[in-house]
C-alpha cells in the first residue's frame, strides 16, 4: 500500500520521516510537489502530491484543475461537484452517491496537494475513506 506515482519512477522507498536531498532534476514539472522543485528534497510525501495532482486532474479536467489555484477549497470542491451531478443522468437514482462520491475524491486530491507536505495525507489516511 505504497503509492508509487510521482511520474512513473522518480519514487524512492523511504521510511514515514525520511526525507533525501537530490541534486538531480528530474520529473515533470506539474506533477512534482513544492518541496522537491525548490529544494530538491524527497519524502514519503511525494508521490502523495502526484496522486493528489493526477486525482484533481481526472475529477475536474485538465482545465477545472488549473482554476482550482485560484478558489478556496470548498468552492473548487463544489465546482467541480456541481459539474459532475450535472454529468449524471436526471433519473438515476445513484445520483445523490455518485454525487458524494465526486465529492470525496476531489476533497482527498485536495488534501494530496497542500504546498506543506506535513499537511498531506498518507496512503494509510486514504484509504479507510474508501
Amino acid at each position: 500500500m505504497v503509492p508509487i506515482i510521482a511520474d512513473f519512477g522518480m519514487s524512492r522507498l523511504f521510511g514515514d520521516e525520511q526525507t533525501q536531498s537530490t541534486k538531480s532534476s528530474l520529473g515533470t514539472i506539474g506533477y512534482l510537489p513544492p518541496e522537491y522543485i525548490y529544494y530538491n528534497l524527497i519524502s514519503n510525501k511525494f508521490d502523495i502530491f502526484s496522486m493528489g495532482v493526477i486525482i484533481m486532474k481526472i475529477m475536474a479536467g485538465r482545465a477545472g484543475y488549473f482554476n482550482s489555484a485560484d478558489m478556496s477549497s470548498e468552492e473548487f470542491t463544489n465546482l467541480v461537484q456541481e459539474s459532475w451531478t450535472n454529468r449524471l443522468l436526471e433519473t438515476s437514482n445513484l445520483r445523490r452517491a455518485y454525487s458524494e462520491q465526486v465529492k470525496i475524491c476531489i476533497e482527498v486530491g485536495l488534501s494530496c496537494v497542500q504546498e506543506d507536505r506535513q499537511e498531506r495525507p498518507t496512503i494509510q489516511d486514504i484509504l479507510p475513506i474508501y
